[in-house]
């Protein structure tokens, strides 16, 4: 579990579901090809909300939030530009600091999945990925579909990024399959979190400041 919150804290615009999190625009238009992703979710009895901007000629916005109730127990955004592909930056909204991260080593080989089944999930026909370490010690499954609005887009934008920071979006090797539609993971003492798309719309318009690290 605790690889999972740490994928979900590396992580663009967040949201829960019905409200936008404090420190982002919410500045958007429908009229372009940049790619907008919104999931949400829970662990344990807190919610999860993961907003995600990608414009194919500026870079990537990831932003996490986990909220307890009506209290925000963190809030950050990862910012990711084409044009300095060996760092990243990791803002943090609630105590306004910022760390740099630069990267990498290698490229990783992502989590060991296999397909094991299929679904359709919010119309979504999917393909059903199992880590090969199921059982006892816990595990991920994860559903995946090749019809996820901007699919190709984001796929030729993970090939492009400097070697190993796919990892830091997701497990690596399941975009093969198809674009995130949910994702379930489980610990081996029994918690269990969640996220399930919410919305996708590749024909977005971002405003340039989306990608520029807060200066407060």
């Amino acid at each position: 579990m605790k690889r999972l919150i740490n994928i979900f804290l590396l992580a663009p615009v967040a949201f829960s579901i019905g409200f936008t999190l404090p420190g982002h625009s919410g500045n958007r238009t429908q009229d372009s090809n940049g790619i907008l992703l919104v999931y949400a979710g829970n662990i344990s009895s807190m919610q999860i909300g993961i907003h995600v901007e990608i414009d194919s000629s500026t870079g990537v916005r990831y932003e996490v939030a986990f909220e307890n109730g009506s209290n925000v127990m963190s809030h950050t955004t990862l910012f990711y530009k084409f044009s300095d592909p060996t760092e990243s930056v990791i803002y943090n909204y609630l105590t306004h600091k910022s760390k740099v991260i630069h990267c990498c080593g290698p490229a990783g080989t992502g989590q060991s999945v296999k397909a094991v089944g299929t679904a359709v999930i919010d119309s979504f026909p999917c393909t059903h990925l199992q880590s090969i370490n199921y059982g006892e010690s816990g595990g991920a499954d994860y559903w995946v579909s090749t019809k996820v609005p901007g699919y190709s887009t984001l796929v030729n934008v993970l090939k492009g990024i400097s070697p190993g920071m796919e990892q830091m979006f997701i497990e690596g090797n399941i975009f093969q399959w198809g674009g995130l539609v949910k994702m379930t993971e489980r610990s081996k003492n029994g918690m269990v979190a969640e996220i399930k798309i919410v919305e996708a719309n590749s024909t977005m318009s971002f405003p340039a400041n989306d990608f520029e690290v807060p200066s407060y």
